[in-house]
């Protein structure tokens, strides 16, 4: 019970997905396919506008708590897919995020920035 309480399930409650059958978007289980997807994935290989600015990764790699949080909030959604695992809640198979992955990942990422060192 207790592990289930530190897993927070995550629901699609897109336009595509009848949200008592959907678990969580993704292209394998939506008709709506790569639409449907995009809608819930955050996709870094998008141009440049999508990318953190030079300057908050500088400044977090100094240490500064503010831009540290634009980086964990920059890559949450891909620690959230990360650490999306599937559990069986209440008899039904549902994707939960992992809380302690999360945790993990989140660490890594923050101590990653902080060894940054630009050229």
């Amino acid at each position: 019970m207790q592990e289930q309480e530190e897993k927070k399930a995550v629901q699609c409650d897109c336009e595509h997905c009848d949200p008592a059958n959907c678990a969580y978007a993704s292209e394998e289980h939506c008709d709506a396919g790569s639409q449907h997807a995009e809608e819930h994935h955050h996709d870094h290989s998008h141009p440049e506008e999508h990318l953190l600015p030079e300057e908050v990764i500088l400044a977090a790699s100094k240490g500064d708590q503010e831009a540290l949080q634009q980086v964990v909030d920059y890559y949450a959604p891909d620690i959230d897919a990360m650490a999306t695992v599937l559990r069986q809640v209440d008899g039904k198979w549902v994707k939960v995020v992992d809380e302690e992955r999360k945790k993990k990942m989140t660490e890594q990422i923050i101590a990653s920035t902080l060894r940054f060192v630009p050229r």
